[in-house]
């Protein structure tokens, strides 16, 4: 676009030849006034439609702030929400992101409004808070992609009619500099019209007439230039509305191949899991039949096998009363087998008890003069694990073979009834004393006494420490229990924490230990989870007790 030229050397000519005809008294229809306040031009300032700002208010509409852009949106929004201008750094972050499409506005309003200085405002944004969650949801990785193109789909009437209104307002706006324009040569005639009316004065201003309108010229150019510039934006923006259209095509053809594709996935979905759901409770119902039998056999198993022990119990309770203790030496080798094979192997026990580990290693009570006495010590595991950490422990048990075996490896034990051992040391001069799979071979007389003796020669500060078959296990109280023909009865945890509290014991512990994992069922129901507390929970537990 050429902007046009007031042609100055033309200008002059015509005012010299008003000026000659002024002179012969010749009316002057084009005569040109000396310029005054009167004949200047007046245009006023162009305004973008974004320069002005909202009045403060409680509440607002999402489109009231995002209806301006740039500055003057910042400007409204921390006005709006912060109540205040925005910071140099604030305004220039947030510029920065808005231009690079990091953020959107909606990101903006949502920081702003749930910030803590927004929340001390109390401004509310009515359609804020539903679209900050879904931007949320957008940067979500594959799902947010799946979320920006469902909102995308959705925003495209909305995106339709906000390009109608961005066409609109630039038209209004070209529609404007138009107008700016031709009143800026509307006035120029006019102002040509005064100076023609003031031809007499024209002679002497003609130098400073010269500058007024070559300034003019520039401030044509100018309005020319920046015509030209709205001129190749408005074609920029339609370049971009083009392929904005394109994409949006583009993705409309996208989302109905991806809903196609969804839908086919959702219905073989829906026909595997029609099929799984049909399976799975059908082999539930298998297994809860099957497992409800199991339930009913074990039960009728346990009536007789109570019904077989109480008479054997009967029968036998006088003559296993009279019976020493410990076993006959006869018997020592045959129980050292049975031990060897029903018990673990000496590796696994050693495991197993070094869970009691922090216990001795942080007990005060334990020194040389002092020592840890292990009661029925068997093979020893726990005692080697002692005697590698430097503990001073002595082990006492009746079987010849063990004790000799202990003796091998170095380690300190003593053959004999643990009662009758412990009557021979002087009150409070142990430091603690461990039972591991005693107490279950003694009677309730023979426990009790043994239970007396062992607060009798335990120091203040130092601790018992149990450990016995757990008959709250069906498994365990009603078949492993008696692999063991030495033992007497299964102890419920609830007994043995009753006998430690009569004998004084304090902060007494209880721990159940060593669960059948491998065997337990793994279909998660209520039913199993019993099943496998009934039958594969914890085979042993363990009590520990301080003496005050």
């Amino acid at each position: 676009m050429e902007c046009p030229k007031f042609g100055v050397d033309k200008l002059k000519e015509e005012i010299l030849l008003a000026v000659k005809k002024g002179r012969r008294g010749l009316p002057v229809d084009d005569a040109i006034p000396t310029p005054s306040n009167e004949g200047m031009l007046r245009l006023s300032r162009l305004k973008t439609g974004f320069d002005h700002l909202l009045e403060r208010k409680d509440s607002y509409k999402l489109d009231d702030l995002t209806q301006f852009y740039g500055t003057s949106f910042l400007r409204n929004s921390y006005r709006a929400l912060l109540g205040r201008e925005p910071d140099e750094e604030g305004q220039k972050g947030y510029l920065e992101a808005l231009r690079t499409g990091k953020i959107n506005k909606v990101d903006v309003l949502a920081r702003l409004n749930f910030s803590a200085e927004g929340q001390l405002q109390r401004v509310r944004v009515h359609g804020l808070w539903g679209r900050a969650l879904i931007r949320k949801f957008e940067r979500i990785p594959l799902f947010g992609y799946l979320i920006r193109l469902i909102t995308s789909t959705l925003r495209l009437p909305k995106l339709s009619q906000e390009l109608q209104k961005l066409e609109f307002f630039f038209s209004e706006q070209i529609i404007s500099i138009t107008n700016y324009l031709n009143q800026g040569v509307d006035e120029s005639a006019n102002f040509r019209s005064a100076l023609k009316a003031r031809l007499e004065r024209l002679e002497a201003d003609r130098q400073r007439l010269e500058g007024e309108v070559a300034q003019l010229q520039r401030k044509l150019n100018s309005v020319c230039e920046t015509s030209e510039v709205l001129r190749s934006e408005l074609y920029r923006l339609e370049q971009s509305l083009d392929r904005l259209r394109s994409a949006i095509e583009d993705e409309r053809t996208e989302r109905r191949e991806l809903t196609d594709h969804i839908n086919s996935i959702i219905a073989r979905f829906e026909q595997i899991q029609r099929g799984m759901f049909s399976q799975l409770r059908e082999e539930l119902e298998n297994r809860m039949t099957e497992m409800r039998s199991q339930i009913q056999r074990f039960r009728t198993e346990l009536t007789e096998r109570d019904n077989i022990l109480a008479t054997r119990l009967r029968d036998t309770s006088r003559k296993r009363e009279k019976q020493p203790t410990s076993a006959p030496q006869t018997a020592a080798p045959f129980y050292t087998a049975l031990t060897d094979r029903f018990r673990g192997s000496t590796a696994e026990i050693r495991r197993r008890c070094q869970y009691y580990l922090p216990y001795v290693q942080s007990a005060p009570s334990i020194t040389e003069a002092t020592p840890l006495i292990d009661l029925g010590c068997g093979r020893g595991e726990w005692l080697s694990l002692l005697h590698e950490r430097g503990i001073k422990a002595i082990g006492v048990d009746t079987n010849p073979t063990f004790v000799d075996r202990c003796r091998a490896a170095g380690l300190q034990v003593a053959e004999g009834d643990a009662l009758k051992y412990l009557s021979t040391l002087p009150a409070a001069g142990v430091g603690a004393i461990t039972a591991f799979h005693l107490f279950e071979h003694l009677s309730l007389d023979e426990l009790l006494a043994l239970m007396s003796e062992i607060i009798r020669v335990l120091r203040p500060g130092g601790f018992l420490l149990i450990e016995t078959p757990n008959p709250e296990n069906v498994l365990v109280s009603s078949n492993y229990f008696y692999l063991d023909p030495t033992h007497r009865h299964p102890i419920p945890p609830q007994l043995m924490h009753l006998i430690f509290e009569w004998h004084g014991l304090d902060r007494i512990e209880t721990h159940y230990l060593h669960p059948w994992e491998s065997a337990k069922f793994h279909s998660g129901g209520e039913a199993e989870a019993r099943l496998n507390e009934l039958l594969y929970g914890p085979m042993d537990y363990a009590l520990i007790g301080w003496k005050v």
